[in-house]
């Protein structure tokens, strides 16, 4: 059985530029939402260029058959639903919580929700932007302004050249 081989860091941002730093299946941007490379031939020792597409976490989990990614949400919405419950109960008069325990039982929620991030893997092999595709475009943004600087001293001598000629 061969093992598995990730991507080198190099495909993967060719992969990012190709894909205009979108996923490949919902067309959410990467850049600002961590992101997976996915075998989309589910061998995972084929690392050719073509074998490869980025996906958002949701998406990658998605191509699983038991997603942790729904796994990790169902114990969000189940937090969720007792945040509500813990929140109604405090605000009710009649309630005897006190701040300190209402304190203990958010930060309880707050553990299981890391821990069930952690246990689901959710994040796991998770890549951001590569830091070469951010210094080019911070450099063509850069680019741009100063142009856009330039054109609006090149348009304000233009104009009191014309108003000194008259």
């Amino acid at each position: 059985m061969s093992e598995r081989r990730d991507f080198k860091r190099w495909v993967i941002d060719l992969c990012f530029e190709a894909q205009q730093g979108l996923c490949s299946k919902c067309g959410v941007s990467l850049e600002s939402e961590p992101y997976h490379a996915h075998h989309k031939n589910k061998d995972n020792t084929d690392n050719s260029l073509t074998n490869i597409e980025l996906l958002c976490v949701k998406c990658h989990h998605g191509t699983y058959a038991e997603s942790a990614y729904e796994k990790h949400k169902a114990q969000e919405v189940k937090t969720l639903i007792d945040l509500n419950k813990l929140i109604d109960s405090a605000l009710d008069p009649a309630s005897k919580i006190s701040g300190a325990a209402l304190e203990k039982l958010l930060e309880a929620m707050t553990l299981a929700l890391r821990v069930s991030r952690n246990a689901t893997e959710v994040d796991y092999g998770a890549m951001r932007t590569p830091a070469s595709i951010k210094l080019q475009r911070s450099m063509a943004d850069q680019d741009a302004r100063l142009q856009s600087f330039m054109d609006g001293v090149m348009y304000g001598v233009k104009k009191a050249l014309e108003v000194k000629m008259e």
